[in-house]
């Protein structure tokens, strides 16, 4: 219910107490802020999502009709 009201109040959570040691944490920011440095061609285009793969790089979303400033990368587990 927590996660619920968060997500419909604010639009996003934190999750804490999670276990994830800070070695991890701290590689996995040092890997995303490596990856966003990247030039545009070719490093990240390789990596655009398609229609049958919703994980990769974007950054052509639309709200109303207008490009949004952003860049995503979205990763998860298969399946």
């Amino acid at each position: 219910q927590q996660l619920a009201t968060a997500c419909a109040k604010t639009g996003s959570f934190q999750v804490i107490n999670h276990g994830v040691s800070d070695s991890v944490i701290s590689d996995y920011q040092h890997q995303h802020l490596s990856f966003f440095n990247l030039p545009h061609f070719p490093s990240k285009a390789l990596l655009y999502r398609f229609a049958g793969n919703s994980r990769g790089y974007l950054d052509h979303d639309f709200t109303k009709q207008r490009r949004d400033w952003k860049e995503c990368l979205e990763i998860g587990m298969p399946g």
